[in-house]
């Protein structure tokens, strides 16, 4: 989303470890408590609320994801005082404009940040929110702008990418035995987009897989299953190859690292001449795998199921089942924020116990 292919669409074309741990990172930042607010914001929003969920584990999972009410708090609270300096669409970065805007704000931030999370879960259309929250639908759309970035940009700043020894102290123990040097698992996924108006846009959104105009990002989740790298969104057209070359794991990568893969990604050579192992399922000889390839296969295909697993959590939140084009300049910043919610959420492969 760094480079525009099209007046009206943008998508890029250039370039923890566990959960627990990942949670460890994020409750190490003070932050206010998730409080109820003030009875000038609750008298509004009375019925549909943070609090009227407090007690519900399982409203809060559906209307929000997170598994239970503490795993909000927690996200909640992570940013601090900086919930209460966001910058709206439209407004100055004047800091006697801010404390305007502060004042004159519809709902407090707890229930600006549920409102955003209804939206990327639910899916709920910008009216339905407005008539939810008692607030004018133009508010609803900046609200959701505005915290979307700030997430983004918060979320930037937590240490997903992990170092091998945090890898190999977390690791699974299905990885152990054959795949024990595993640091990361990529592949590559694509979200539904609407059509764009460009012709030039079209064709480098449109997958020839999908049969679709789509926007494709690479991920990466570590052995335990959370993410601990996803790039921008490319134009669904690109390679699975080109979006590794310029997605920038190559660089962050370490010699005696093992990146598991599917067979799409022939990027052997590259990460070879870095001392980097590709594990990847073997190639077909004579239209049939000998019976060691066969066990390779198997062995692989069970592990690499994981990444399809953690892609499946992110498409959980509706937001992403047809990203329109008056969203496509904000198109990358969700996606990332969808990806980074899912690690709050039990790990994907536990280790077992000692």
């Amino acid at each position: 989303m760094r480079q525009a292919v099209a007046h009206d669409h943008t998508y890029a074309l250039s370039p923890p470890s566990s959960t627990s741990s990942f949670l460890s990172s994020v409750q190490t930042r003070d932050g206010p408590a998730l409080a109820p607010s003030g009875a000038a914001h609750t008298s509004s929003v009375a019925s549909f609320c943070i609090e009227a969920f407090m007690d519900d584990d399982s409203a809060i999972h559906f209307y929000i994801l997170f598994p239970t009410y503490a795993h909000l708090m927690i996200c909640y609270n992570f940013p601090g005082d900086a919930v209460h300096h966001i910058i709206y669409p439209g407004s100055s970065v004047d800091p006697s404009a801010k404390t305007r805007m502060k004042s004159q704000q519809a709902i407090s931030p707890q229930h600006e940040f549920f409102l955003t999370l209804c939206r990327l879960m639910c899916g709920l259309m910008e009216q339905d929110l407005a008539c939810r929250f008692q607030i004018s639908q133009s508010t609803v759309s900046r609200i959701f702008t505005a915290w979307v970035n700030f997430l983004y940009y918060k979320f930037k700043e937590i240490p997903i990418w992990p170092i091998q020894t945090q890898v190999q102290s977390l690791i699974p123990e299905q990885f152990k035995l054959h795949y024990s040097s595993t640091h990361i698992i990529i592949d590559a996924t694509e979200v539904f987009i609407q059509t764009p108006s460009d012709p030039h846009a079209q064709q480098l959104t449109f997958s020839s897989y999908k049969n679709h105009n789509t926007a494709k990002a690479l991920a990466g989740i570590t052995p335990s299953g959370a993410f601990s790298f996803i790039t921008p969104l490319y134009g669904g057209s690109i390679s699975d190859c080109k979006l590794f070359l310029n997605s920038g794991l190559l660089e962050i990568l370490e010699e005696g690292d093992a990146v598991m893969a599917d067979k799409g990604f022939n990027i052997a050579d590259v990460l070879q001449r870095k001392g980097i192992t590709l594990n990847i399922p073997p190639r077909k000889h004579a239209d049939q795998l000998g019976d060691r390839e066969l066990i390779e296969t198997c062995r692989i295909a069970s592990l690499r199921i994981h990444i399809e697993r953690a892609f499946s959590r992110v498409k959980v939140l509706k937001i992403l089942n047809n990203i329109p084009n008056n969203m496509a300049g904000l198109a990358s910043e969700i996606f990332f924020v969808c990806a980074i919610l899912t690690n709050f959420q039990p790990p994907l492969c536990m280790r077992n116990s000692q």
